[in-house]
């Protein structure tokens, strides 16, 4: 069984967030932003998922504050409801009532599917 958010600890090893950088050509797995110790973190791609290696993803402090604990498809659809924010600002509406909207067949407006970066580099 998967141990709740607060249960995790949060005290990874320096080497650990050295490898992971290392594996991530210090990138950012979300965003693709160049990455250093002082501005990365170690996120879980999962929220509920495992407490190791494998479920584990070297972000950017951006990226892992936006994410928060959502899921990958939560956080895909949170970052197209932002995009939709952007293009549309005279609209003035929440990416909570953006999300539901753009759900909706009859919403005119789309965003462009998200494609993270780590999706973006195993597709070269």
């Amino acid at each position: 069984m998967a141990s709740s958010k607060k249960e995790r600890a949060r005290n990874y090893s320096r080497a650990l967030k050295l490898l992971m950088l290392e594996r991530a050509f210090h990138k950012c797995h979300y965003c693709g932003n160049s990455l250093e110790l002082t501005n990365s973190t170690i996120d879980h791609i999962d929220p509920m998922g495992a407490d190791d290696n494998s479920n584990y993803a070297i972000s950017c402090n951006s990226c892992n504050s936006a994410k928060g604990d959502k899921s990958l498809d939560d956080f895909r659809t949170y970052l197209e409801a932002r995009y939709l924010i952007e293009m549309l600002p005279k609209f003035n509406w929440s990416t909570n009532q953006l999300i539901w909207l753009a759900s909706q067949e009859w919403f005119p407006y789309k965003a462009p599917c998200h494609k993270f970066y780590f999706e973006k580099i195993s597709l070269s």
